[in-house]
Protein backbone atom coordinates (compact mmCIF):
# COMPACT_ATOMS: atom_id res chain seq x y z
CA UNK A 1 0.00 0.00 0.00
CA UNK A 2 1.42 3.72 -1.31
CA UNK A 3 0.95 6.80 0.36
CA UNK A 4 -2.78 7.81 -0.16
CA UNK A 5 -5.56 10.91 0.37
CA UNK A 6 -8.69 10.42 1.47
CA UNK A 7 -9.91 13.39 -0.57
CA UNK A 8 -13.10 13.40 1.67
CA UNK A 9 -11.61 14.00 5.10
CA UNK A 10 -8.20 15.45 4.39
CA UNK A 11 -6.05 12.51 5.75
CA UNK A 12 -2.97 11.62 4.46
CA UNK A 13 -2.00 8.07 5.00
CA UNK A 14 1.62 7.09 4.92
CA UNK A 15 2.09 3.05 5.45
CA UNK A 16 4.66 1.84 8.09
CA UNK A 17 5.80 -0.56 5.56
CA UNK A 18 7.10 1.78 2.85
CA UNK A 19 9.29 3.70 4.51
CA UNK A 20 12.91 1.99 5.02
CA UNK A 21 14.19 0.79 8.38
CA UNK A 22 17.26 3.01 9.56
CA UNK A 23 17.48 1.42 12.64
CA UNK A 24 16.41 -1.59 13.95
CA UNK A 25 16.15 -1.87 17.95
CA UNK A 26 14.44 0.65 18.62
CA UNK A 27 12.78 0.98 15.16
CA UNK A 28 13.30 4.16 13.16
CA UNK A 29 11.97 4.69 9.56
CA UNK A 30 12.88 7.20 7.23
CA UNK A 31 10.22 9.65 5.70
CA UNK A 32 12.44 11.10 2.95
CA UNK A 33 10.41 14.44 2.68
CA UNK A 34 11.20 15.46 -0.92
CA UNK A 35 9.66 12.27 -2.46
CA UNK A 36 6.72 12.71 -0.22
CA UNK A 37 5.86 15.56 -1.54
CA UNK A 38 6.73 14.29 -5.20
CA UNK A 39 4.22 11.56 -4.63
CA UNK A 40 1.22 14.09 -2.80
CA UNK A 41 1.93 16.10 -6.16
CA UNK A 42 1.44 12.73 -8.22
CA UNK A 43 -1.81 11.80 -6.11
CA UNK A 44 -2.81 15.37 -6.80
CA UNK A 45 -2.63 14.98 -10.72
CA UNK A 46 -4.89 11.51 -10.45
CA UNK A 47 -8.27 12.11 -11.71
CA UNK A 48 -9.57 11.13 -8.25
CA UNK A 49 -6.99 14.01 -7.16
CA UNK A 50 -7.83 17.33 -9.56
CA UNK A 51 -10.98 17.89 -8.19
CA UNK A 52 -9.55 19.15 -4.93
CA UNK A 53 -7.54 21.77 -3.34
CA UNK A 54 -3.69 21.50 -3.61
CA UNK A 55 -2.25 19.02 -0.11
CA UNK A 56 0.88 21.33 -0.05
CA UNK A 57 2.68 24.51 -0.78
CA UNK A 58 6.31 24.13 -1.94
CA UNK A 59 9.26 26.45 -1.26
CA UNK A 60 12.35 25.95 -3.07
CA UNK A 61 15.73 26.14 -1.38
CA UNK A 62 16.64 29.21 -0.28
CA UNK A 63 19.64 31.64 1.60
CA UNK A 64 19.96 33.31 5.10
CA UNK A 65 22.86 34.93 6.12
CA UNK A 66 24.65 33.20 3.58
CA UNK A 67 23.14 29.85 4.21
CA UNK A 68 21.72 27.74 1.54
CA UNK A 69 18.11 26.02 3.12
CA UNK A 70 16.93 22.88 1.55
CA UNK A 71 13.75 22.64 0.09
CA UNK A 72 10.66 23.59 2.35
CA UNK A 73 6.95 22.37 2.15
CA UNK A 74 3.66 22.65 4.55
CA UNK A 75 0.92 20.48 4.54
CA UNK A 76 -2.30 23.15 4.41
CA UNK A 77 -5.39 22.74 5.45
CA UNK A 78 -7.50 20.50 5.12
CA UNK A 79 -5.16 18.20 5.02
CA UNK A 80 -3.30 16.14 7.87
CA UNK A 81 -0.69 13.56 8.21
CA UNK A 82 -1.71 9.79 10.01
CA UNK A 83 1.24 7.42 9.72
CA UNK A 84 0.22 3.91 10.44
CA UNK A 85 -0.11 3.30 14.11
CA UNK A 86 2.31 1.14 16.13
CA UNK A 87 5.62 1.63 18.20
CA UNK A 88 8.29 2.73 15.90
CA UNK A 89 9.87 6.13 15.00
CA UNK A 90 9.87 8.01 11.83
CA UNK A 91 12.55 10.23 11.07
CA UNK A 92 11.41 12.87 8.62
CA UNK A 93 14.64 13.76 6.42
CA UNK A 94 15.07 15.48 3.09
CA UNK A 95 13.04 19.01 3.48
CA UNK A 96 12.10 21.66 6.02
CA UNK A 97 8.37 20.83 6.49
CA UNK A 98 5.12 21.01 8.86
CA UNK A 99 4.77 17.34 9.05
CA UNK A 100 4.98 17.24 13.07
CA UNK A 101 2.77 19.61 13.26
CA UNK A 102 -0.16 18.41 11.58
CA UNK A 103 0.23 14.45 12.25
CA UNK A 104 -2.24 12.50 13.60
CA UNK A 105 -1.22 11.57 17.37
CA UNK A 106 -1.07 7.97 17.71
CA UNK A 107 2.06 5.48 18.97
CA UNK A 108 4.35 6.98 16.22
CA UNK A 109 7.29 9.08 17.60
CA UNK A 110 8.31 11.66 14.98
CA UNK A 111 11.77 13.27 14.84
CA UNK A 112 11.73 16.53 12.43
CA UNK A 113 14.96 17.88 11.35
CA UNK A 114 13.76 21.13 10.85
CA UNK A 115 15.97 24.46 10.07
CA UNK A 116 19.63 24.52 10.37
CA UNK A 117 19.95 20.85 10.11
CA UNK A 118 18.87 20.90 6.78
CA UNK A 119 21.33 23.39 5.27
CA UNK A 120 22.46 22.49 1.72
CA UNK A 121 25.27 19.86 1.49
CA UNK A 122 28.07 21.94 -0.02
CA UNK A 123 28.13 24.12 3.75
CA UNK A 124 27.76 21.07 5.78
CA UNK A 125 30.69 19.83 3.97
CA UNK A 126 32.98 22.52 4.78
CA UNK A 127 31.43 22.95 7.95
CA UNK A 128 33.08 19.10 8.70
CA UNK A 129 36.49 20.27 7.54
CA UNK A 130 36.59 23.21 9.53
CA UNK A 131 35.70 21.12 12.57
CA UNK A 132 38.07 18.54 11.04
CA UNK A 133 35.29 15.75 11.17
CA UNK A 134 34.61 12.82 8.75
CA UNK A 135 31.71 13.46 6.09
CA UNK A 136 29.85 10.83 7.91
CA UNK A 137 30.32 12.67 11.63
CA UNK A 138 26.40 13.99 12.18
CA UNK A 139 27.21 17.51 13.47
CA UNK A 140 24.18 19.90 15.34
CA UNK A 141 24.20 23.22 14.09
CA UNK A 142 22.04 25.84 16.22
CA UNK A 143 22.09 29.74 15.06
CA UNK A 144 22.54 31.53 18.50
CA UNK A 145 21.18 35.25 18.02
CA UNK A 146 21.86 38.35 16.11
CA UNK A 147 24.49 40.33 17.85
CA UNK A 148 22.86 43.88 17.34
CA UNK A 149 25.75 46.11 17.79
CA UNK A 150 27.74 44.41 14.56
CA UNK A 151 25.08 42.65 12.97
CA UNK A 152 26.61 39.06 12.59
CA UNK A 153 24.80 36.25 12.92
CA UNK A 154 26.18 33.81 15.82
CA UNK A 155 26.05 29.95 15.05
CA UNK A 156 27.09 27.19 17.04
CA UNK A 157 28.67 24.07 15.72
CA UNK A 158 29.05 21.10 17.25
CA UNK A 159 29.96 17.27 16.79
CA UNK A 160 32.01 13.89 17.88
CA UNK A 161 33.01 16.38 20.93
CA UNK A 162 34.55 19.27 18.94
CA UNK A 163 32.59 22.52 19.13
CA UNK A 164 33.07 25.83 16.76
CA UNK A 165 30.97 29.10 16.58
CA UNK A 166 31.29 30.93 13.59
CA UNK A 167 30.35 34.43 13.05
CA UNK A 168 28.33 35.60 9.31
CA UNK A 169 27.75 39.16 8.41
CA UNK A 170 23.61 39.52 7.28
Amino acid sequence: MAVSVNWLTGEITVPRADMPIIQVSPEVRALDTAQFWLDLKDLEATADGIPWPDTQQNFPSYQIAGFTYVQSFLIIAPYFVTFEDGQYTVALQGTNNNIIEVATENQVRILSQNSAGNISQPKIDEVHKLMGLNAADPIEITPTGIDSDSGDIDINFSGDGVTLTRQERQ
